[in-house]
């Protein structure tokens, strides 16, 4: 086995290695060739030199995406590690690679795995949807991360709602809101250049909930797929919560303005809608299961200290 940076023509064996890696952990994901290249080599950040693949005799058995954090400088995230399921070699090999690389860049922590990710490239991506990390269903790659010494941080959850005929919670809160207070909804431009390339297959918006005099009450960010790019189904949507993950609950404004988007969406034919949380914030959890929303599947990112 030998491990090299990517070449264009490694597309769909890496695409395949993809399929196969998450069909171990259910359904196959619904992802094509030109998803997902959209998703991740079609970015003007993306260097061949940051997605190393190990090949062997009958060509590539595994893949690692990996880069500088841009808000840490001491930190690698790996973004996607993916190996066939006969050859956890492979992944042992790739992750011992990336752990080299970043040493020599002068970093001393690795992440595995993506957290409500905007910056990367990857949001909306079957089966990573807003970015789970690594799923607590994906065992091999959570053996590897054991064996290699990293440390499993919190968990995540994938709360999901569908639409269909979905209708919120009704009491006096919600009641005072819809008489006093309408939703309004702007798109959403990042200015930030690595955002907006990474984002650039999604639809954002910005919905207020806004009352009479215009002053906002809550807010949230719907993402939606681009019609033309589609990485993500366009049947689905992604709420970010903003803030409210550090603050860990959601006001009577809040939970209002996402049971009202819910209800628009199923207009616009998105039947299945997703927000990511820390498992720690329980009474965010609760609020969200009070709109319908369900627990998914759950995740975990890890870290290692190299130095």
């Amino acid at each position: 086995m030998s491990i090299r940076p990517f070449r264009n023509s490694d597309l769909p064996q890496l695409l395949e290695i993809w399929i196969q890696h998450f069909s171990a952990l259910g359904r196959p994901p619904i992802v094509s060739l030109s998803k997902f290249e959209q998703a991740v080599v079609a970015r003007i950040f993306f260097q061949p030199s940051n997605l190393l693949v190990n090949v062997g005799p009958e060509g590539p058995t595994g893949w690692i995406a990996f880069a500088p954090c841009q808000h840490d400088s001491t930190k690698f995230y790996v973004c996607a590690l993916c190996f066939l399921p006969t050859d956890d070699q492979a992944g042992k090999e790739l992750l011992l690679a990336v752990e080299t690389r970043c040493i020599e860049a002068g970093r001393s922590r690795i992440q595995v795995g993506l957290i409500r990710d905007d910056t990367y490239g990857y949001a909306g991506l079957n089966p990573l949807g807003h970015g789970t990390a690594i799923s607590l269903l994906d065992q091999r790659t959570i053996s590897l991360l054991k064996a290699a010494e990293f440390v499993a941080e919190p968990e995540f959850v994938q709360m999901v709602a569908t639409t269909f005929q979905y209708r919120p919670p009704v009491n006096r809160d919600a009641i005072q809101l819809r008489r006093n207070a309408r939703l309004t909804q702007t798109p959403h431009v990042y200015h930030a250049p690595r955002q907006a390339a990474a984002m650039s297959h999604m639809d954002v918006e910005k919905i207020q909930l806004v009352n009479a005099s215009g002053e906002e009450l809550a807010a949230i960010s719907l993402w939606c797929s681009d019609p033309e790019a589609e990485v993500m189904d366009p049947a689905m949507a992604i709420i970010d919560l903003g803030a409210c993950h550090e603050r860990g609950t959601l006001t009577a404004a809040e939970c209002y303005l996402i049971g009202a988007t819910l209800q628009r969406l199923e207009q616009q034919r998105v039947t299945n809608v997703e927000i990511v949380v820390d498992c720690k914030n329980t009474e965010l959890i609760s609020q969200l299961e009070t709109l319908k929303f369900q627990a998914g599947q759950r995740g975990t990112a890890w870290q290692k200290n190299t130095q």
